[in-house]
């Protein structure tokens, strides 16, 4: 019976996040930056950067990667270790992870509209 490795999982987080950071900063002063700042005709402050913000990205990505790895791991657990488990798991966390953000947007679009 496989048993959790908090040694192992720590580091395949820490390892898969480096990878999904990269990823995420080249997409976005690649192609999401230039079209966003164009569409506001270059207005101060839209699409800005900061360690603030980049810290921000981290600690979320992060915390997505681990979610995405524990939910690996107990399906890989429960169905076996082969390439459906990855399939089917990232599957199920992108989908819930996709949904929340498209809930929470509007939502938070209403921030400044709701009268208090």
């Amino acid at each position: 019976m496989p048993t959790f490795r908090l040694k192992q999982f720590a580091l395949v987080v820490l390892l898969t996040s480096i990878w999904i950071n990269i990823s995420e900063v080249f997409r976005y002063f690649v192609l999401i930056r230039p079209k966003v700042q164009a569409f506001f005709d270059y207005e101060e402050g839209i699409a800005a950067m900061n360690p603030g913000i980049f810290a921000i990205w981290g600690a979320w990505d992060m915390l997505l990667t681990a979610v995405l790895v524990f939910v690996f791991w107990i399906y890989a657990y429960a169905f076996g270790n082969n390439t459906r488990s990855v399939f089917i798991s990232s599957t199920i966390v992108w989908a819930s992870v996709f949904v929340i953000f498209w809930v929470a947007t509007p939502i938070s679009g209403l921030n400044g509209k709701i009268k208090h």
